[in-house]
């Protein structure tokens, strides 16, 4: 059995593991890689040729682990979305400091910001709706939206048209 609640975590460590990606990236992109010109007008790394060949190729890495990462995190969101809708239908504040908090990786101090409400008010329907989300079975909710339950998470069955 698959816990809704750790669908929900797994949501959020995605956003701040693509967070941390996108920041590496952008780190590398905006390091000190000094090229300069010689006689014969073709661009050289300053030291060595290979460390330019290094950079690109850990800067090739680093942009597909983003870009496999983000897809991941898009499939997760989804999972993380339908566990929200479904555990808290009929509580809309619940439901929006979740969306927010998981599926967009606000903090609940942004999120009592955005809502024009306390931080203990945030932190409160919050917990409310985790108590909410713990009630519901993750699986019984994407078993109905046409996902089975796979060796590495919950695969989507191509058979099953459920979902429109």
């Amino acid at each position: 059995m698959m816990d809704a609640m750790l669908l929900l975590e797994r949501c959020r460590r995605a956003n701040q593991d693509i967070e941390q990606l996108a920041d590496r990236l952008m780190m590398m992109r905006d390091s000190q890689i000094h090229i300069s010109q010689v006689l014969d007008g073709m661009p050289r790394a300053s030291k060595k040729e290979d460390r330019m060949a290094m950079y690109v190729a850990r800067m090739d890495a680093l942009e597909r682990e983003l870009a496999e990462r983000k897809e991941t995190a898009s499939l997760d969101r989804v999972f993380a979305v339908m566990v929200i809708d479904k555990a808290l239908k009929y509580k809309a504040r619940e439901r929006e400091v979740l969306w927010r908090y998981y599926v967009l990786g606000m903090s609940v101090e942004e999120i009592a910001h955005m809502l024009v409400l306390s931080v203990s008010r945030i932190r409160n329907a919050k917990q409310d709706g985790i108590n909410q989300v713990r009630q519901t079975e993750a699986e019984d909710i994407m078993l109905a939206a046409g996902f089975q339950p796979g060796e590495d998470g919950l695969n989507r069955d191509e058979n099953t048209s459920n979902m429109g």
